[in-house]
């Protein structure tokens, strides 16, 4: 079992761009963290590597969210609910859990883009 308590390095970069972190893995960023908030993606790879990234990084954040799979498909685990994961997906500390078209509107009306 993948250590939890730091981002594994191995084709993995952390990087930060302004006030956002960005983790990537291989080519696909696949946590971006902007003021608490975190975007998911996958980039179409569902590989337990790129679920073990997403999760180390949520650890070694505080960010609260826990990406986990059932039944071949991917969750997400967040505020004490469950969510069909999706790229591009948003756990953001107050608003809760945004899709794609509901977050960009959302975070931009809150200046919060990611």
């Amino acid at each position: 079992m993948p250590r939890m308590d730091h981002i594994g390095t191995h084709c993995t970069t952390v990087k930060s761009q302004g006030n956002m972190t960005i983790v990537t893995y291989h080519d696909t960023d696949v946590v971006k963290i902007l003021n608490g908030a975190a975007r998911l993606c996958s980039g179409g790879f569902y590989t337990t590597t790129t679920k073990t990234r997403m999760n180390q990084t949520s650890n070694v954040f505080g960010l609260g969210y826990q990406v986990y799979q059932r039944n071949f498909y991917w969750w997400v685990s967040y505020q004490g609910e469950e969510w069909p994961f999706e790229d591009g997906m948003i756990c953001h500390p107050r608003l809760g859990v945004l899709y794609n078209g509901q977050a960009e509107r959302i975070l931009e009306s809150h200046n919060q883009a990611c």
